[in-house]
């Protein structure tokens, strides 16, 4: 049988989509990606346009391998993933800052990140994955800030599965952790650890392929819910081309001329899933990666070398994108290397070994055909904040002001850009009162809301926001960055 998923790494197994979905990481250590995946026409796009989030996303899903999840499951999971859990009815809205520059508003989901989108459609397909298996299962995620939240919010309303998030200790907002923490129950455990966010997804890994482990644990699996899982990144090529067909139908492009994009990006999995969406067919031309101080994307994209022997993480204003090592790279690796799995396999081994992936001159070319890249400083971030408000009214979190300064820089005029607002500017007050020019001294939460109101931003305040702050939650004594301390608080949770 032809196999319908693979890893980047080689290995080829019969591993159907609901196996994918339920396993996470791949036997050898890589990523799942598609053996083969459809196409999209213009026609097949031209009836989409007046079609809803839910059956556009059911036309795009169905263009990859989905074994045996019938086309009615996926109706009735996208369906219920897609409701009144989002607080705008278009779920993923275009609204347009100038002529040729648009925004992608992928904050409206409950906890007001893009990573909803994904994680409440996600959730429901392991659902269906591992009906009628007798295992009980935990989910791990590593988060910088957003997944964790989704994840708990996603899983915890559709799966008995318990979900364990490890987290960097002072590495994400007062407002993410206060998400977190407020969902914490005796299925959910939340632990803040004395590590940076590349030592929490390091760890994460390591735990899925620790045998002795999965030994003890005995009926207990693990899974993932970080996008190294296909089944997280599936659902986010949906709202690429939910965006081209909405600035179709509003006439800011026509059907079939090429956009530019621009993402924050962190772990490379919300720009990956717009690079699948241009597999499919969808006319994209370039795709601009944005990073903040931590600009190890940057320099790879631009220079085809990635060098973390002497590079340490900086906290910033944007903690969701504190990223030094991202998970999805693999995938444009293999992408890059037309499925040339050994050569994939070989360069995570040099990072993995060295710290150090270098891409020969050839391999570089292929990428940056279709990748830009540049960063913005902490500065220019607060700068891009309240310039765009004053010119707009719009206000943006700091990690779309980040997309949105290296935008400006990389569009080319008559080229339409579509920028990824991945988080609603409430999760991030301190630094988005800053910007306004608030006074944020000793102010809470609650205060800082009131004040950033008074200036009547659009958007206005997120539904799901309101109350966060009030749950005054403790945050958890952190762990060391010790393997050992993170398997027995596991241990301890899971029994």
């Amino acid at each position: 049988m032809k196999q319908a998923f693979i890893s980047t790494r080689g290995y080829a197994g019969d591993e159907t989509f609901l196996d994918v979905v339920r396993l996470g990481l791949a036997p050898d250590g890589g990523l799942f990606v598609p053996a083969e995946i459809g196409s999209l026409t213009l026609d097949e796009l031209r009836e989409l346009l007046a079609a809803n989030y839910q059956m556009r996303a059911a036309a795009i899903l169905q263009k990859f391998p989905l074994g045996k999840l019938t086309s009615g499951e996926l109706a009735d999971i996208l369906s219920r993933s897609y409701d009144t859990h989002f607080s705008d009815g278009a779920i993923a809205p275009v609204i347009s800052l100038s002529k040729e520059q648009h925004l992608l508003e992928l904050f409206h989901g409950p906890t007001a990140a893009f990573k909803d989108l994904a994680l409440q459609c996600t959730p429901k397909l392991f659902t269906r994955a591992i009906k009628g298996r007798d295992e009980t299962y935990c989910i791990l995620a590593a988060t910088s800030g957003d997944t964790g939240v989704a994840t708990i919010a996603g899983y915890a309303q559709e799966s008995d599965a318990k979900v364990m998030v490890l987290y960097p200790a002072g590495g994400v907002s007062p407002v993410q952790e206060a998400q977190m923490l407020a969902l914490q129950n005796e299925r959910v455990r939340v632990c803040a650890i004395a590590g940076d966010f590349d030592y929490c997804q390091r760890t994460v890994k390591q735990i899925f392929f620790d045998k002795e482990l999965a030994q003890k644990l005995g009926n207990i699996k693990l899974s993932s819910a970080n996008s190294i899982n296909w089944g997280r990144l599936l659902p986010q090529v949906a709202y690429w081309v939910s965006a081209y067909l909405d600035l179709v139908h509003a006439q800011k492009v026509m059907l079939g001329d090429p956009i530019d994009i621009t993402v924050p990006t962190g772990n490379f999995g919300n720009i990956l899933a717009a690079h699948y969406a241009k597999l499919l067919g969808l006319p994209l031309r370039h795709f601009i990666v944005a990073s903040n101080e931590n600009n190890a994307l940057t320099d790879f994209i631009q220079t085809g070398t990635l060098d973390l022997r002497d590079r340490q993480l900086q906290p910033t204003t944007s903690p969701s994108i504190d990223i030094l090592i991202s998970s999805n790279a693999e995938r444009l690796l293999y992408l890059m290397s037309n499925g040339n799995t050994a050569r994939v396999a070989a360069l995570q081994t040099d990072l993995a070994e060295t710290k150090l992936l270098q891409l020969n001159a050839d391999e570089l070319a292929i990428i940056q055909k279709m990748y830009r890249a540049d960063f913005c400083s902490e500065e220019d971030c607060q700068r891009t904040i309240a310039d765009t408000f004053a010119q707009t009214g719009y206000l943006l979190d700091t990690h779309t002001a980040i997309a949105k300064k290296v935008a400006d820089e990389q569009q080319e005029k008559n080229i339409p850009m579509l920028i990824a607002a991945t988080a609603h500017w409430a999760k991030f007050p301190t630094p988005v009162a800053a910007a306004l020019g608030i006074d944020t001294a000793a102010k809470t939460v609650a205060e800082l809301y009131t004040a950033i109101l008074t200036k009547n931003p659009t958007p206005g305040m997120h539904r799901d926001l309101v109350s966060i702050h009030s749950d005054n939650a403790i945050p958890p004594t952190a762990l060391p960055a010790d393997y050992s301390a993170i398997i027995a608080a596991l241990k301890q949770f899971v029994r």
